[in-house]
């Protein structure tokens, strides 16, 4: 995805063409879409029930299922 989008590429020996529909394409495929880089969030450590505590307790304020102590009662 960095390749095509011509991000954090400086590093990387990039050889060859892009192309989209059998034509070639460069940085002018940024105009027409995006993507947007993530961090995996998830330790791997923890149990899905602990992670989904850590979570709610980071977040330190109501969500869409209700108040954190209603959320923390449905994960338990």
């Amino acid at each position: 995805m960095n390749v095509l989008a011509h991000r954090n590429i400086s590093q990387m020996d990039v050889k060859g063409t892009v192309e989209v529909n059998d034509r070639p394409i460069g940085r002018e495929i940024n105009a027409i879409s995006a993507y947007i880089q993530q961090e995996d969030l998830f330790v791997g450590s923890l149990t899905v029930k602990e992670h989904l505590t850590f979570q709610v307790g980071i977040k330190g304020r109501s969500g869409p299922l209700g108040p954190v102590g209603e959320f923390t009662k449905l994960v338990s």
